[in-house]
């Protein structure tokens, strides 16, 4: 059994991880955002080029050939989601459209209706609760003391 010495110890470690966690995930951040402007760059210039020799531009570096393409891509605004589900399914795409209900939103909600009900469900939510999977986690709190 840990004494609370070695407790506190465990927590100090914990608490460094997360820390590098943390610092970590900015890096990348900003590693991300300066290859996207690399990338950016490196695109532009080889426009400028196709575009001042009217030609493709593939250039070989270190064993690697980079090339530009212009490739369309598709996508459904917020506010047309609707009316362009209702056109996929119109034109037989309708198998791309896929439900997806976010685990964190309902659990946030499943857990509302639970303390609203003095922590049980009603009898309605019997077959829902059926096709669900529910498991407890312990989680580890922290803050500012």
């Amino acid at each position: 059994m840990l004494n609370m010495q070695q407790l506190s110890e465990l927590i100090r470690n914990y608490e460094y991880l997360n820390e590098q966690k943390k610092e970590i995930a900015a890096q990348l951040k900003r590693f991300e955002e300066q290859t996207d402007a690399a990338k950016a760059a490196v695109i532009t210039g080889m426009l400028d080029i196709a575009e001042s020799a009217d030609v493709d531009v593939t250039v070989a570096v270190d064993g690697r050939k980079y090339s530009i393409q212009t490739k369309d891509f598709f996508g459904i605004p917020a506010d047309k989601k609707d009316e362009a589900f209702q056109q996929l399914r119109e034109t037989g795409l309708g198998g791309l459209i896929v439900e997806k209900v976010d685990p964190r939103t309902l659990t946030k909600t499943l857990r509302e209706i639970q303390e609203v009900n003095q922590g049980v469900f009603p009898d309605d939510y019997t077959g829902l609760l059926g096709t669900l999977n529910q498991y407890s986690e312990t989680v580890l709190y922290s803050r500012k003391v």
